[in-house]
């Protein structure tokens, strides 16, 4: 088998059955299969996969990853049930690209690890629709990273550094720290211009509050995994620095007509509190939790 695509699925039944069309309508000259790792649905979704089934052009399993909740612990499920020497990566309530799943492979036979283009999902439909994302990689404060909702990955690689982190929060930061992990490993990351999805936008205030607010607590925690690159900034005394700096930097970016749009300020005011409960909630007291990677051993292809 050359590649799994492997979809993780928490009560996607209003969504999922427009991104298995999209996958369906792939054409390829290479053996391919797709595994949806169910984390733990409550809704028809098992049963919408399982009834396309039959007819798929590519062989389709659901594996239940209930047990370990969180995209990590989908991701890590999914993988092992996974045949593929090459894996890609989609979420069910978004919609990859006509030519999407040749152009994982095709970045995969020049790169480790490959992050695609996104565009935003519009109703209707459009194919020129904006980006979110031009590359599919950006970098970050640990080198260059993929978006979890779009990348593609060797079967090598993914064991090589030990998958992803299940004891990271279920939301936020799981694809940078991975990317980092892949790249001390050895892995060469680049983009893969032919993956291209279309990416469902979180539209509800207070799920985007609440996807920042993780987001920054699982930052916190990634700073702790490396000290050598957060030193001067994990201090709790540090972190209230920048909190109480917030409102007199902001005021000065103001006055002289620099300030951000509003949703950037918001996300920065979340990032420095999150920041802070992350710190009072784990490091203050010593429980920050322990990585919970794979083992070299789960690699046994199905």
């Amino acid at each position: 088998m050359e590649l799994t695509v492997v979809m993780c699925v928490y009560n996607g039944a209003a969504t999922i059955e427009a991104q298995l069309d999209a996958l369906a309508q792939q054409v390829v000259d290479f053996a391919w299969e797709v595994v949806v790792s169910d984390n733990g649905s409550t809704d028809r979704t098992r049963s919408l996969v399982e009834a396309r089934t039959e007819g798929f052009p590519a062989p389709l399993r659901v594996v239940d990853s209930g047990a370990r909740r969180g995209l990590p612990g989908a991701r890590n499920l999914g993988v092992i049930a996974s045949r593929g020497r090459l894996i890609a990566f989609c979420d069910c309530d978004d919609v990859v690209g006509p030519n999407w799943l040749q152009g994982a492979f095709d970045g995969l036979q020049s790169f480790d690890l490959v992050g695609g283009p996104t565009r935003r999902l519009d109703d209707p439909f459009r194919e020129d629709s904006a980006f979110v994302s031009a590359t599919g990689t950006y970098p970050s404060q640990l080198g260059l990273a993929i978006r979890g909702c779009n990348f593609g990955v060797t079967r090598r690689t993914y064991f090589g550094c030990g998958g992803f982190d299940e004891a990271l929060p279920a939301y936020g930061m799981d694809d940078i720290e991975f990317s980092y992990r892949a790249t001390r490993s050895g892995a060469c990351v680049g983009s893969a211009p032919g993956m291209l999805l279309y990416f469902r936008e979180t539209e509800n205030a207070r799920d985007q509050l609440r996807k920042m607010y993780r987001s920054a607590m699982a930052e916190l925690l990634v700073w702790y995994r490396f000290p050598e690159d957060f030193a001067e900034r994990l201090p709790l005394r540090n972190l209230m620095r920048e909190l109480a700096l917030f409102v007199p930097e902001h005021i000065a970016l103001a006055r002289r007509g620099e300030l951000p749009a509003p949703r950037a300020v918001v996300r920065e005011l979340v990032n420095r509190v999150g920041r802070v409960a992350a710190h009072v909630a784990w490091v203050r007291d010593g429980e920050v939790p322990q990585p919970r990677l794979l083992d070299p051993s789960d690699n046994r292809p199905s």
